[in-house]
């Protein structure tokens, strides 16, 4: 064998190389994407699907106004609404007013 023909080999080689390192790049690039729609696609699923939640201060336990809130908590689950209440009892208003300036609950009934 002489030089030239080494030489081409050699070549042929490096394009080869350069080749694969290319379609490994493209590989890399094409997974990256791939992982980053999936992870759009599930943030979109659960902004969209996942029901909002509030929590509900309500009182004295066993009021009309506590047994109103606890209904229609239950009817916005049963019908599968995207909004949930969570209902929370205190003893008096002075103590849901207090739970929601701690920022305890979101609202008060």
């Amino acid at each position: 064998m002489d030089e030239t023909g080494g030489g081409e080999v050699s070549s042929a080689m490096k394009s080869l190389l350069r080749i694969l390192r290319t379609r490994h790049w493209h590989m890399g690039l094409g997974a990256t994407l791939l992982v980053l729609t999936a992870a759009v696609a599930a943030l979109g699923y659960w902004y969209f699907v996942v029901p909002t939640r509030f929590t509900v201060a309500v009182g004295p336990p066993g009021s009309v106004e506590a047994r109103v809130v606890r209904a229609f908590a239950q009817t916005l689950k049963d019908r599968g609404r995207d909004v949930r209440l969570r209902v929370v009892d205190f003893d008096d208003v002075r103590q849901s007013g207090e739970a929601l300036q701690n920022r305890l609950v979101q609202l008060v009934h």
